[in-house]
């Protein structure tokens, strides 16, 4: 059995200090179902976007689930010439992406797993 104690004490205004001391029995955790975030949900799994750019060229790309919208917009701006600034993601170019949200932070993505996913890419 493992035990943890934690002593300190309390204050209590126009008394001396009083001493308390408490336990914790870190075995009570093992009966609770506790699933861990990468057993959840694959972050490493790649999910298939087709990204659409304004004059409405698709292309497809691969992207891990987990990875951010930041960095796919980044890469996306990269690699064909637009200010990282200047555009924002869309989700079936109507649901705006946030950036600081992942892939797998959106409900749409997650559901969708499996299928081809619709990223437009609009200037602001």
């Amino acid at each position: 059995m493992l035990t943890v104690d934690f002593q300190g004490f309390k204050h209590i205004p126009g008394r001396e200090l009083l001493h308390m001391s408490k336990s914790l029995n870190l075995n009570a955790l093992n009966n609770v179902s506790v699933t861990s975030y990468d057993k959840e949900v694959s972050i490493f799994e790649n999910v298939d976007l087709i990204v659409q750019l304004p004059d409405d060229s698709k292309h497809e790309m691969q992207y891990p689930i987990g990875e951010s919208l930041a960095t796919v917009k980044k890469r996306v701006c990269d690699e064909f010439g637009f200010a990282f600034d200047d555009v924002a993601l869309y989700l079936n170019g109507d649901a705006f992406l946030m950036d600081p949200l992942s892939l797998n932070d959106v409900p749409a993505i997650v559901q969708a797993k499996g299928s081809k996913i619709l990223i437009v890419l609009k200037k602001k």
